[in-house]
């Protein structure tokens, strides 16, 4: 009932470890995020917001209208609208905060999705010029051989893809079964 009394003792938990960034989950609405970033900003943290859950309510939606096949004809525009409608309230309520210090928008995603991904940060920049958008990426999330040539490979046309402002590698260094 009251985020922040539940978040001060962890940010102040932080604070005292020396950290001085949290990742949020966006789960909640802009009146709830906005108490967490208050309270980060009480105990001088910055705050990652990670709007991937939003994301993928609208995901399939995104990638229906992106998609060129038989069936269907690319509408890019619809697309970026409906990403603007879905993000816009949330970034115009959140995104003069002074603890807020970026948006995460994916965790690892395949090639096949930087269409829509690049629309996201295109239109997140767009809403928000100050606040970079950011994502992570993994090469081992396209084969079992992380340092394979075709991981590689991919990450760097998602890299090239999205135009990411910031993006964050997730590493993986002991696998399972570990070696």
């Amino acid at each position: 009932a009251d985020v922040a009394a539940f978040v001060a003792p962890i940010f102040k938990c932080l604070k005292a470890m020396q950290m001085n960034t949290v990742v949020v989950r966006n789960l909640s609405s802009p009146a709830i995020q906005l108490a967490i970033l208050n309270e980060a900003q009480r105990n001088g943290l910055k705050v990652m917001l990670t709007e991937i859950p939003i994301y993928l309510s609208i995901k399939k939606q995104v990638d229906t209208l992106l998609a060129d096949d038989a069936h269907h004809k690319p509408q890019p525009e619809a697309a970026a609208q409906l990403i603007e409608k879905t993000f816009s309230p949330i970034i115009n309520k959140l995104k003069d905060h002074p603890a807020l210090l970026a948006y995460v928008v994916h965790d690892e995603p395949f090639v096949e999705e930087t269409p829509g991904y690049r629309l996201l940060y295109e239109t997140f920049r767009k809403l928000d010029p100050k606040h970079p958008a950011t994502g992570y990426i993994c090469r081992a999330s396209w084969n079992s051989d992380a340092t394979s040539r075709r991981g590689i490979d991919n990450m760097k046309k998602i890299v090239e893809a999205v135009d990411a402002q910031v993006l964050f590698n997730d590493l993986y260094p002991i696998r399972i079964p570990a070696e």
